[in-house]
């Protein structure tokens, strides 16, 4: 009994392998053009499947994201390759896929945008604004091109009060996320220029 019940487990772990290497290879192609569409052309992602004898929870296999934005590079482990630029994007690429194929309801981006500025900040910009239509998106960002992408903008600040750290949010109307944006492109002193730049962001987008 306990050889058949072995047998029906082996059965089922080598077809969630098959699954899994077939899923791989399809997710491989997508995130790699969603990379090349945020200006990374030579980014190369590889999902790594290495099937173990052991049993667990999970099937039998060990899935290992490799990376490698560079021509002539091998791809490796994210965490020991990848910039802080990078790792946006690609954390970008890979919940975007994600919110396609199980219909998420809200998916949350921290600082997706980090370590990124100038036309790759557009770009993300523009794909946030795009999985938005199928899904609502939290954007936590300090870039002005992509807070102004947003239907909605929430201003959250931070203040000491007795000893503890209190934070609160706002949510801004027209005129005041005009002033945000402006604070973001002139770091707190609002111009005249900076004012007519933000307005030229969110009228690029709504």
């Amino acid at each position: 009994h306990l050889d058949q019940l072995e047998s029906d487990l082996s059965e089922l772990a080598n077809h969630l392998s098959k699954g899994r290497k077939e899923a791989s290879q399809e997710l491989e192609e997508q995130i790699i053009l969603l990379l090349q569409k945020l200006a990374m052309p030579n980014a190369k992602f590889v999902v790594s499947q290495v099937i173990n004898d052991a049993f667990s929870e999970f099937g039998r296999d060990t899935i290992s994201f490799l990376f490698s934005a560079n021509k002539h590079v091998l791809p490796q482990e994210i965490s020991e390759i990848a910039s802080g630029g990078e790792i946006s994007r690609l954390m970008l690429s890979i919940k975007s896929v994600i919110s396609d194929v199980m219909a998420l309801p809200a998916i949350i981006f921290d600082e997706i945008d980090a370590g990124v500025s100038g036309n790759i900040a557009h770009s993300i910009a523009k794909k946030g604004r795009l999985i938005s239509e199928e899904t609502q998106v939290l954007l936590i960002t300090h870039l002005p091109q992509v807070a102004a992408v947003a239907n909605n903008h929430i201003f959250v600040s931070k203040q000491e009060i007795n000893g503890r750290t209190i934070s609160s949010s706002t949510s801004l109307n027209k005129e005041k996320r005009i002033i945000e944006i402006s604070k973001m492109l002139s770091k707190e002193n609002v111009t005249y220029s900076a004012i007519e730049n933000a307005k030229q962001l969110i009228n690029e987008y709504n």
